[in-house]
């Protein structure tokens, strides 16, 4: 089987997502003994060690717990970098062998371009490629006359544009799907899309209005209409 089947993918991005999760761990101040914590307290140590001097003595004692202080900056910064190779590399490698991104690859539209990606491993990208790979959001499912929402507790963090995309054929009532997004920290946005009935699964709706296209989050799904069966999901767009 090809690297980029997903389930391969997923084992490969999860091994690095557990490593990026190490890493944070090593970098936590406030994790007993982790790298940073056993550092920072080596730091404070020093430094508490010099309360009691004065002249030369406090000046030699205070240089060296600035010393310290700047090994934590470089830990931090060295950590936090040390996996940029492999993730670089990894789009190289997409590039390589489908003509585009990662990112791209894997929109979800089917089985073979579906990935459960890993917290720690969606994280990691953010971080280093400065963009959210594409999950679904929010789903929701019409069973025995009622709709039943769900949305993804972890959500993302870097604005991105939005689509709903049917997850079955809609059946004999258009769909009407209430969104309240979160546009940043402070403001949100309202916005409904309607799905047409007897729509193809995967078929795309962009979600935007007139003062919005690109969203941080979901604070809300509520759906009305449709059939019995029916099932959309919120995804972020390609």
């Amino acid at each position: 089987m090809a690297l980029i089947d997903a389930a391969n993918i997923k084992t490969l991005t999860d091994r690095l997502g557990a490593s990026e999760a190490s890493l944070a761990d090593a970098r936590n101040l406030v994790l007993s003994n982790s790298a940073m914590e056993r550092l920072a307290a080596a730091r404070d140590f020093v430094y508490d060690m010099g309360s009691t001097l004065n002249g030369t003595e406090f000046d030699d004692i205070l240089a060296l717990a600035t010393a310290m202080r700047a090994a934590e900056k470089t830990l931090t910064t060295s950590l936090e970098e040390v996996l940029a190779e492999a993730i670089t590399g990894l789009e190289a490698y997409f590039v390589d062998v489908t003509g585009g991104s990662m990112r791209a690859y894997y929109t979800g539209l089917d089985a073979d371009t579906t990935v459960a990606w890993d917290n720690d491993f969606r994280n990691l990208w953010r971080t280093l490629q400065a963009e959210e790979l594409i999950i679904a959001l929010s789903s929701a499912t019409k069973s025995a006359g009622s709709w039943t929402v769900s949305l993804d507790a972890d959500g993302i963090q870097l604005p991105n544009a939005l689509e709903l995309r049917p997850e079955t054929t809609i059946g004999a009532s258009d769909v009407i799907v209430t969104l309240v997004l979160d546009v940043d920290d402070e403001t949100t946005a309202t916005i409904g899309v309607r799905i047409p009935a007897s729509t193809a699964a995967d078929t795309v709706f962009p979600v935007r209005n007139s003062a919005y296209d690109s969203f941080v989050g979901v604070s809300s799904m509520t759906v009305t209409g449709g059939t019995n069966g029916d099932s959309i999901k919120l995804w972020l767009s390609v």
